[in-house]
């Protein structure tokens, strides 16, 4: 008789793998808006990635990629800053950071400085995901949005209509 592997929640490991959540049914739409409920349980799956504070440090720093020079991410920002003061990522308050997204060179300098722990990737700069993700994984940092599509290209967290 073969036996089923058991895997308990200990067991868990989020990165590589690619989670994509399907929220509500509003066919044609490329990313969903970022709301309490989304957001909320966007930041909460970065608990399951057991190593993500101690690759940093013991910090969560979520950062928000907007394209230089754009403002449509504020509310996405303020969103996220306001949901972080109200939620725990593995015992510690997120903080929650503005990132300007040049090209991919800068971004990982950029992310270092930051300390960024975690990446949202906003519609604005979707088109650049493949860029983006090459280095983020590059610096382990895992990938976020509320996109289909961003999911099958490479981003490793994806909440999507």
């Amino acid at each position: 008789m073969i036996e089923a592997p058991k895997y308990t929640a200990s067991k868990l490991v989020l990165s590589p793998l690619v989670l994509l959540l399907l929220w509500g049914t509003t066919p044609g739409r490329a990313h969903a808006d970022v709301n309490d409920v989304n957001g909320t349980l966007l930041l909460k799956t970065l608990s399951y990635d057991k190593n993500l504070s101690q690759r940093f440090d013991g910090k969560v720093v979520i950062g928000v990629l907007y394209p230089t020079g754009q403002t449509a991410y504020l509310a996405t920002l303020r969103t996220f800053q306001n949901l972080a003061q109200k939620t725990t990522i593995q015992g510690t308050a997120p903080k929650v950071v503005a990132v300007p997204f040049v090209d991919a060179v800068d971004l990982r300098a950029t992310l270092s400085r930051l300390g960024v722990t975690a990446l949202f990737i906003t519609p604005e700069v979707s088109g650049q995901v493949a860029s983006i993700t090459t280095v983020a994984h590059a610096t382990r940092i895992p990938t976020l949005s509320f996109s289909r599509a961003d999911a099958v290209r490479g981003v490793a967290i994806a909440i999507a209509e």
